[in-house]
């Protein structure tokens, strides 16, 4: 069980002591707000990002978690290495951890959905599935659709007009309309 240690922040404003950062009220809010989930809607440039490292610092400094009881989700690969990166600033900066190797344990975790969702499936029977099913990309989930579309031989109102033969390779075989799929359809997704 992971070791959540004493509390070193006692007051909001501390925060911006800390980690050299002018926190707004609005934002020193939802850094501050009760352990529970939550949502921070703004627009781009406002300090989002910030905000989520702040809220690390805050809750590992309260004594409220230890870093490794830390999930950070987000949608893109890139989004994700600049949070986990501005996540170990902060505790660094803080003087909530030590700078040791990143890949030890104890450190705050922050993926993509896509990924966490992988890591979910690689423990399958953790979750209740078999261990060995996987998560399928975009390319794959298309592949599968063309597929079906193509082997259904009904008539699909609504979507017949995306997925029509460019060219008179109609008459190609099944056989390679499921091997090469895109090469004979217009429109670039399901």
């Amino acid at each position: 069980m992971p070791t959540v240690q004493s509390p070193v922040i006692q007051h909001p404003e501390e925060l911006s002591g800390l980690l050299g950062i002018p926190f707004s009220r609005e934002q020193l809010a939802a850094i501050t707000a009760p352990l529970a989930p939550g949502v921070i809607v703004a627009g781009a440039g406002t300090g989002k990002t910030t905000v989520m490292a702040a809220r690390v610092v805050w809750l590992v400094g309260t004594g409220q978690v230890s870093p490794d009881q830390v999930l950070g989700l987000t949608f893109t690969r890139k989004a994700a290495l600049e949070l986990s990166q501005r996540v170990d600033q902060a505790l660094l900066a803080a003087g909530l951890a030590d700078g040791r190797d990143a890949d030890e344990a104890g450190r705050p975790e922050v993926l993509t959905y896509d990924s966490f969702a992988g890591r979910l499936l690689a423990d399958g029977l953790r979750i209740g599935v078999e261990a060995d099913q996987r998560l399928i990309a975009d390319a794959t989930r298309f592949r599968l659709a063309s597929q079906a579309v193509l082997s259904s031989g009904a008539a699909l109102p609504g979507v017949a007009g995306r997925w029509q033969p460019r060219t008179p390779r109609l008459a190609c075989s099944t056989r390679i309309r499921t091997a090469c799929p895109r090469s004979n359809l217009t429109g670039a997704g399901p």
